[in-house]
């Protein structure tokens, strides 16, 4: 007697799910890096006495519309102006197993300071600053008030970043002596949506 080929149940069970899984894998984001969205849960002044000193709050991201721009309220007064002769530090500290990991991602511009800030973050600098492109880069010492402008958290030198929930810290000052502004954020970096 020939013998027919009879599957066993619990083969066949395994061929579909790893198929299913195979077949789905194209369609999942990469769930540890890749292209990316920001957006603030909380914005704070840091502890420490800084020249510049600020309140701005953000409006709530909605996951279902991620697209939709954050609105921004509030002011800034900036009491020395931000010139390509000012150094900026970004360091963002990764909220990991209930605290935060120091120092995830330091960030250092020695010089060169606001055309750093206006090339790394335009729609801030726009939006919060009302920047208009000028030779030689200036922020001029001036009281800023922004009342629910739209702003993009956008970073257009960093296309692929690792999501999580950061605490981002940018700090500013003249080369030589102690920062003189300095901005929280907690952030959520997210997998960007495909449009």
């Amino acid at each position: 007697m020939r013998k027919c080929f009879s599957p066993k149940p619990f083969n066949v069970f395994f061929i579909l799910l790893a198929g299913s899984l195979i077949a789905g894998a194209a369609k999942q984001y990469n769930s540890f890096a890749g292209p990316w969205i920001a957006y603030t849960e909380k914005l704070y002044a840091c502890d420490e006495n800084y020249h510049w000193t600020w309140s701005l709050k953000s409006t709530y991201f909605n996951p279902a519309r991620p697209l939709d721009r954050q609105r921004l309220t509030g002011w800034v007064n900036a009491t020395t102006p931000m010139t390509d002769q000012t150094f900026i530090q970004v360091t963002l500290d990764l909220w990991s197993n209930n605290m935060w990991k120091q120092n995830a991602f330091v960030f250092k511009f020695p010089d060169r300071g606001c055309s750093v800030l206006v090339k790394n973050i335009p729609d801030v600098a726009r939006q919060v600053f009302n920047y208009k492109p000028r030779t030689p880069c200036l922020i001029p010492a001036a009281y800023y008030e922004v009342n629910d402008k739209p702003v993009e958290y956008v970073f257009p030198s960093v296309p692929t970043m690792v999501y999580g929930h950061y605490r981002f810290r940018l700090e500013s000052g003249y080369r030589g002596s102690t920062p003189e502004a300095c901005f929280i954020a907690e952030v959520r970096i997210v997998p960007k949506p495909l449009q």
